[in-house]
């Protein structure tokens, strides 16, 4: 079933950081969780199911999850995830009330910032400080909404075009391509690239040797497309984020 590894890494005022790495592969709710000060989940490759009641959410690292003190969750992963990895913050207590009742999903800082945010005290509590002010309470996220991140996770490589994905959640493509962009603040396209940037990340992070495998394991179609949308997209090279 995999293991899940959790590392601490610093301490800042009002909160720890730290990281994670998950390698479960389980497609079904876990056992249930809860902790006593709020939590900050910020994916860096991958993506996790998280289960509070009724309502699914989907942490990919597009959004950073917030479970206020106290909140009870299960999570799973979606079919043929191989697993995650990321950054988790535990916030003082005290801190309880600045996140809003029943908080669930907020933008999140670039990935390559909370890359490193780890080693910095200064830029983590400023990822911190930025996550937690900016924070406001989101509209329910539709189940056909979510199901379409899933389906674009599931698909890195090769995402489905906006019709089939339109087709498959059973909207047109227009309502699906105008809510998604309400709901996440990127179009499907934009959405998946940001998750294949990211996993493309992780592979550099973890001592991938060929940046032209990366990008063709990830579907770039060049050793350059890749570098120009990581300019682009992370305001650095592959080689810069390497180093």
């Amino acid at each position: 079933m995999g293991t899940k590894r959790f590392a601490e890494s610093l301490q800042g005022p009002g909160f720890v950081l730290g990281r994670w790495t998950c390698t479960h592969t389980h497609d079904r709710p876990g056992d249930e969780q809860s902790l006593g000060a709020p939590l900050i989940n910020v994916v860096l490759d991958g993506l996790f199911l998280r289960h509070v009641g009724r309502v699914t959410l989907v942490a990919d690292p597009t959004v950073a999850i917030v479970a206020p003190a106290g909140e009870v969750w299960r999570s799973s992963h979606a079919p043929g995830c191989r697993g995650d990895r990321g950054v988790y913050v535990v916030l003082d207590p005290d801190l309880g009330p600045r996140c809003a009742d029943r908080l669930r999903r907020l933008s999140a800082s670039d990935s390559a910032a909370w890359a490193v945010a780890g080693s910095d005290v200064g830029l983590a509590t400023a990822l911190v400080a930025d996550v937690i002010d900016g924070a406001a309470l989101p509209d329910r996220e539709p189940a056909w909404i979510t199901r379409a991140r899933r389906l674009l996770a599931a698909h890195l490589h090769d995402p489905p075009p906006l019709e089939v994905l339109a087709e498959q959640v059973r909207a047109s493509p227009w309502h699906l391509c105008r809510t998604f962009r309400a709901v996440t603040g990127l179009t499907p396209r934009q959405y998946a690239e940001r998750l294949r940037l990211a996993a493309a990340w992780g592979r550099i992070e973890d001592g991938a040797v060929s940046l032209a495998d990366v990008a063709l394991e990830l579907g770039f179609s060049s050793h350059s497309h890749l570098s120009a949308r990581f300019r682009a997209v992370l305001g650095r090279s592959p080689r810069g984020a390497r180093s």
